[in-house]
């Protein structure tokens, strides 16, 4: 924290965010879900649904990977 000034967060949100929206194809606004991590309830829902979303990806995997093994 006293390194980056609290400013990694914000990036970790618009990259993280930037993945679910290009690489995975959710309907996501990185920008908006980062300018709203400034607003102090807002970046708990907003926190909470980028860790929804990769959650999501991460059962999806789980179960191709699975159906891979039993293949």
């Amino acid at each position: 924290m006293v390194f980056t000034l609290g400013l990694y967060s914000f990036y970790w949100v618009y990259k993280t965010n930037c993945y679910l929206k290009d690489d995975l194809g959710k309907d996501v606004s990185p920008g908006i879900r980062t300018f709203l991590m400034i607003i102090p309830i807002a970046n708990i829902i907003v926190f909470y649904q980028t860790l929804e979303d990769m959650n999501q990806f991460i059962k999806q995997e789980k179960k191709l990977n699975l159906l891979i093994l039993q293949v």
